[in-house]
């Protein structure tokens, strides 16, 4: 059963809860990768049709809620590892914004970028988080956000844009 760290609105940590336990009144921490190649295409992972939240659909390749005894940044190595089988050395993560998110959940998500040229073939998904992933160019995803935001985690609220010039601008 995973332990969850709930938070204030100042994002310091006041207590800890069963996942399943957490409800909307609930602040907790979680992080994410945002993956680029030197080609500037971005890659993306489906959720597992598995998934409580939002089954199927496309996002951040990387994400995860933070648990008892983990920071944002090793919870965002450890997820990598978990969810994709990509081992990243923590020297080549570079930090990046800090959104709260309101939806279903609130949540503090601390955002990450990390740039590497890795073939599909070699990922190594975890069933039960990522269905499929793919490399996807910036203008291919600014379009499917706007054709198609149904698909998409989030459902293209504005902030892909921000993730897409944050992690452009860490080459």
């Amino acid at each position: 059963m995973m332990r969850v760290v709930t938070v204030d609105a100042d994002d310091k940590p006041i207590g800890i809860k069963l996942r399943e336990d957490i409800t909307r009144d609930d602040l907790y921490r979680a992080s994410a990768i945002w993956i680029t190649n030197p080609r500037d295409e971005i890659l993306i992972a489906q959720r597992a049709f598995v998934k409580k939240h939002s089954p199927g659909l496309w996002g951040t390749a990387v994400a995860g809620t933070v648990e008892e005894g983990e920071e944002y940044f090793d919870n965002a190595l450890k997820e990598a590892s978990e969810e994709l089988g990509l081992t990243i050395p923590p020297h080549e993560l570079i930090e990046g914004p800090k959104w709260l998110v309101e939806g279903t959940h609130r949540f503090f998500c601390q955002w990450y970028s990390y740039r590497a040229d890795i073939p599909i073939a070699s990922l190594s998904y975890q069933p039960e988080e990522v269905a499929a992933a793919r490399w996807i160019s910036a203008d291919e995803l600014r379009t499917a956000l706007k054709e198609k935001p149904h698909e998409f985690v989030g459902r293209g609220d504005g902030r892909y844009e921000e993730l897409i010039s944050f992690g452009l601008s860490t080459r």
